[in-house]
């Protein structure tokens, strides 16, 4: 499975046809990779909560990737956040 340089997936159970669904706060994603010669950039802002096989395949590597990245020495070395939402 492939995806696009900007992700932008639809929500597919909309309560209502028309009906737009928002998720406050929402998460955004950035991802660069650099192999050899090919450059791939990701974007996903999931301000829908979308539920599509894509969207939730997305959402669990980029889960997964931070929690791997949270488990590091260097991670855990840093400084607490200051700001955001808990």
């Amino acid at each position: 499975m492939s995806y696009p340089s900007i992700f932008n997936p639809l929500y597919t159970e909309n309560p209502e046809p028309g009906m737009k669904v928002m998720v406050t706060p929402s998460s955004v994603f950035k991802l660069k990779i650099k192999y050899d010669d090919v450059d791939f950039n990701l974007y996903w802002h999931n301000h829908n909560g979308s539920d599509t096989k894509e969207a939730v395949r997305l959402n669990k590597c980029f889960r997964n990737l931070i929690s791997i990245i949270q488990e590091t020495e260097e991670f855990k070395q840093l400084p607490d956040a200051n700001g955001g939402y808990d």
